[in-house]
């Protein structure tokens, strides 16, 4: 197992601003600060088994005064977002097994998000997302990075 960092840009140039522009349950959006991190945990099971798990708890904050809490509804204290395979190298792996929970303190109503696709560039040491599409039980998609530009730093 090792702890990976993701830290969100905001300085790109890209079309919106912001890598990571956050879809509130009513549609509404919020861009994260620029240099907020948080930690997913990758355990390398094989060449077919390369799990990534959110920790629960761990929040970042938005330009407009917001917290995005990551959380879980069962006492599980992590969140499981897929099962990759070594083979899947800066490829779009579509409908990844998994789920990431948050919530934004606007509302605090907590949103389910699928992992729709998501394309690292290392399955096993990964350093960019390069796209990850989330879609939400309220029917919203967020497109990662939302800056059409890069990717999303991982350490």
């Amino acid at each position: 197992m090792a702890t990976k960092t993701v830290t969100i840009d905001t300085t790109n140039s890209g079309s919106r601003g912001g890598e990571f522009e956050y879809i509130d349950a009513s549609g509404q959006r919020h861009v994260v600060t620029n240099a907020e991190t948080f930690t997913l945990t990758l355990t390398d099971g094989g060449a077919a088994a390369v799990t990534y798990n959110v920790d629960a708890g761990q929040t970042v904050k938005t330009d407009d005064g917001y917290v995005l809490t990551f959380d879980t509804q069962s006492k599980v204290t992590t969140l499981d977002i897929g099962t990759l395979a070594d083979t899947q190298d800066a490829t779009n792996v579509h409908n990844c097994r998994g789920e990431i929970g948050i919530t934004c303190s606007n509302s605090g109503i907590r949103q389910n998000w699928r992992i729709a696709q998501i394309t690292l560039d290392n399955v096993d040491a990964p350093t960019s997302i390069t796209k990850l599409k989330l879609e939400d039980q309220f029917g919203n998609i967020m497109n990662l990075p939302s800056d059409d530009a890069g990717g999303i730093t991982v350490a």
